[in-house]
């Protein structure tokens, strides 16, 4: 952990930690120090003379021992902490900004929950790395290897004692570390899953009282709580063992020395100074290699947030091209292009051309590809082979903040965050006028809710878009989409929420204000996309049939399948009329 954690914070932060942890060895020195003037004064207490023997500069150096000793100690705590919140800093500035260059494949893989629990759990752990793990070891190893040395000067048989302990305590502690690191580990997963199985229940309480499944969801989380309590039960059970033997060894080399130490002074071999000082220093030491023994936990909980953290940075950035102009046109093609997942197949030999100002519909079952074929061309991450162009260019031969200039995704899960709907709308473009605002939002049909909830002081959409229901939600995305002037439209499922006549009003509104834009569009609801320049049915991630809505039902395949299954959509609803 300590060398991992070295390399995570860098040189600068390295060397400000070297003045600390050497403060604290000056520090440990110093600890020691005392036991040298007591003895001294001890000596000259219990010989003939008694009090004349002592020097008053002993007494001096004493007490400036112990005000050294203050003074350095509050030096390495206040630079520590300075340490420790300048490292903190820095560490979320470059996971944040990392996690900016990663690509959008891996922020949807899950790293966005990796990111958040860096932030608010593993940086503010790591500051006690140089408040309290990395000072503490120096203070707890350097200091009772100090005092054992001084000690074989003055008796080496009760030394010996002494050092014969520390190496098993010191065998036992990287035992215990061994176990605890795994464990660790372990329990961090469990208290993931059982933090995303809570926020799961909360927000959907409500769902599951309405079903009668509280009870059924109450059980996963119990199950979580269990895994945790399961995980805590093994560590405590292989831990405490080693503890306690670790324990054992440094209360009976602590026994041994007073046991030793009396023998001696009964046969008159030893002095009775130097067995007041050996019992002392026993304690001290004692006490030492338990704090010591203490900070084996914190280290590896230290090591698992290290670890976390290093991966996330570790994770490759996302593959820059160096072409800085945005596409203009919004030509879009597909050259037989394949791409898995790991080891499973997702899409296969996908060729497609879409024209500029055309519109074309990606139409499939559940699984088939459609949303893969609209994720690899809004730059979510490269294809395993053939080429994707926009503009006769590569993808992956622009700059990405060229790119997304003129290539724009609209997801199915609408993200709409903490502001007012005008606002929401306006992320696309915080200069727009209130005017472009308004007419983006008529078209999306949301311009109620911009009227209802306009201006900076209007109420916010709360978390995650509390305050707005699945659909509204979606026509303020797409109202953000129609106020960006990307020429390439993609749009996944990005009405799905709406009912089938608000869904008919806002695609004939929609595609009447983008028809010097290509779009390209995956729908279920195949009666939203009947007059698209092109529709391509996507089955087992091939594209297995094309063409238009009436060729398409006269070859009787696929798209005729998915076409009658889809006529149990009441005939009543007015169809777009998007070819008049």
């Amino acid at each position: 952990m300590i060398a991992a954690y070295l390399r995570l914070i860098g040189p600068l932060h390295r060397r400000r930690l070297g003045g600390v942890l050497a403060a604290k060895v000056l520090d440990a020195m110093m600890a020691g120090a005392p036991f040298v003037l007591v003895y001294l004064v001890l000596r000259a207490v219990m010989s003939p003379d008694g009090l004349a023997e002592v020097r008053p500069w002993w007494i001096g150096a004493l007490l400036g021992v112990f005000l050294a000793r203050a003074a350095v100690g509050l030096w390495a705590s206040a630079a520590g902490m300075r340490l420790a919140l300048d490292v903190s800093r820095d560490l979320r500035a470059r996971t944040v900004a990392h996690a900016g260059c990663l690509s959008l494949g891996d922020l949807d893989a899950g790293r966005a929950d990796d990111l958040s629990t860096i932030i608010a759990q593993d940086i503010p752990t790591l500051q006690m790395a140089p408040t309290q793990a990395l000072p503490g070891v120096i203070l707890h190893t350097v200091f009772p290897v100090l005092l054992v040395t001084g000690l074989a000067v003055l008796e080496p048989r009760l030394a010996l004692v002494l050092a014969v302990a520390a190496p098993l305590c010191v065998g036992l502690m990287a035992l215990s570390r061994r176990h605890a690191l795994r464990l660790n580990r372990e329990r961090a997963d469990g208290f993931g899953t059982l933090t995303l199985r809570l926020v799961e229940y909360i927000e959907g309480l409500p769902v599951y009282r309405v079903l009668g499944a509280a009870g059924r969801r109450h059980a996963a989380l119990a199950g979580a709580v269990e895994v945790l309590r399961a995980v805590n039960r093994r560590l405590v059970t292989r831990l405490t063992p080693l503890l306690f033997a670790n324990a054992l060894v440094i209360e009976g080399a602590v026994a041994a020395v007073l046991i030793l130490s009396l023998v001696l002074l009964v046969g008159g071999a030893l002095p009775a100074e130097t067995v007041l000082i050996f019992v002392v220093a026993g304690v001290r030491i004692g006490e030492s290699l338990r704090a010591l023994m203490g900070l084996v936990d914190l280290i590896e909980g230290l090591g698992v947030s290290v670890e976390r953290v290093r991966r996330l940075l570790d994770t490759p950035a996302m593959t820059e091209g160096t072409d800085t102009t945005p596409p203009a046109r919004g030509a879009v093609a597909f050259r037989s292009v394949s791409w898995s997942c790991g080891d499973r197949p997702i899409l296969r030999d996908i060729a497609l051309d879409a024209d500029p100002g055309t519109f074309t519909a990606l139409v499939g079952a559940s699984g088939s590809g459609k949303s893969s074929i609209l994720r690899l061309l809004a730059a979510y991450g490269p294809a395993d082979r053939g080429a994707i162009l926009v503009d006769g260019r590569d993808v992956r031969t622009y700059r990405s903040d060229a790119y997304w200039r003129g290539v724009v995704l609209a997801p199915q899960q609408a993200f709409v965050f903490d502001a007012s709907v005008a606002n929401n709308i306006a992320l696309a473009d915080p200069d727009a006028s209130p005017d472009r605002i308004a007419t983006a939002a008529e078209i999306a049909g949301c311009a109620a809710l911009v009227q209802d909830r306009a201006g900076d002081d209007g109420p916010s959409l709360g978390d995650d878009g509390a305050r707005v229901s699945g659909g509204e939600a979606q026509r303020i995305a797409l109202a953000r989409l129609l106020l960006t002037r990307a020429p390439v439209l993609l749009l996944d499922e990005a009405t799905s929420a709406l009912d089938f006549e608000t869904e008919a009003q806002v695609w004939r509104r929609f595609r009447e204000a983008t028809r010097d834009r290509t779009l390209i569009a995956a729908a279920h609801r195949l009666r939203t996309v009947r007059d698209a320049d092109q529709i391509l049915v996507v089955d087992g991630g091939r594209i297995v049939e094309r063409g238009r809505h009436e060729d398409l039902l006269a070859v009787g395949g696929s798209y005729a399948r998915l076409w009658a299954a889809d006529a149990i959509t009441p005939n009543t609803l007015e169809e777009p009329a998007w070819s008049a």
